[in-house]
């Protein structure tokens, strides 16, 4: 006899409809633990998102961003850089984990030492998403523009196959679209930090 975890395992993306009566952090703190291999997702309409481990190139796309992102986050040393293993309550009823998120050491300071295990009470400052070929890119592109309505100062969408990185700014529903180019640069607080596009479209 076949378990529901046997049935779900193989499955690209699973959506889970809570009823509007339940205890949806509650739910979804439980829902992530069981699947905690997996990216999970909370939606302001109450859907949790169960996605697939990544590909061998997406992750490694996922995890150069990540890694330029946290190098210079350790040189700069005016905040700390995340994984997509991170979840940020966005608001609080929408729960989500960028492919690289960055937040200022002030904000992380501000949450009690004990609580820090726990999924973050707000939107990072800074948010990049790498579309992989299952994504669907219209749903990334409302994510990325939820992010900076919700505080981010920026938010990236990078689409490996296209080439093409879409600028989300604080202020602003139009993203900036930017074609084959070789790197990017962030403002504000993070204006000295410059990605290299090159491995990103070079791809394995």
């Amino acid at each position: 006899m076949p378990t529901l975890d046997s049935v779900l395992e193989p499955l690209e993306r699973i959506e889970i409809v809570l009823p509007s009566t339940s205890d949806t952090r509650d739910i979804f703190r439980q829902v992530a633990e069981v699947y905690e291999g997996r990216k999970v997702e909370l939606t302001e309409e109450g859907h949790i998102i169960v996605m697939a481990p990544t590909g061998l190139e997406g992750g490694y796309l996922s995890g150069e961003v990540h890694r330029q992102l946290a190098n210079w986050a350790i040189a700069n040393q005016t905040g700390k850089a995340f994984d997509s293993s991170a979840g940020f309550y966005i608001t609080p009823t929408e729960n989500r984990s960028p492919d690289a998120a960055w937040v200022k050491n002030a904000r992380i300071e501000s949450i009690p030492k004990k609580h820090r295990k726990a999924f973050a009470p707000f939107c990072p400052d800074f948010a990049i998403e790498v579309r992989s070929p299952s994504d669907d890119l219209s749903e990334l592109q409302s994510k990325c523009l939820t992010y900076v309505r919700c505080g981010a100062g920026e938010a990236w969408l990078i689409d490996p196959e296209r080439k093409t990185v879409w600028v989300y700014a604080a202020g602003s529903d139009t993203p900036a679209e930017l074609h084959e180019v070789d790197s990017v640069q962030a403002s504000g607080p993070l204006e000295s930090f410059v990605l290299d596009l090159t491995p990103i479209w070079a791809g394995l």
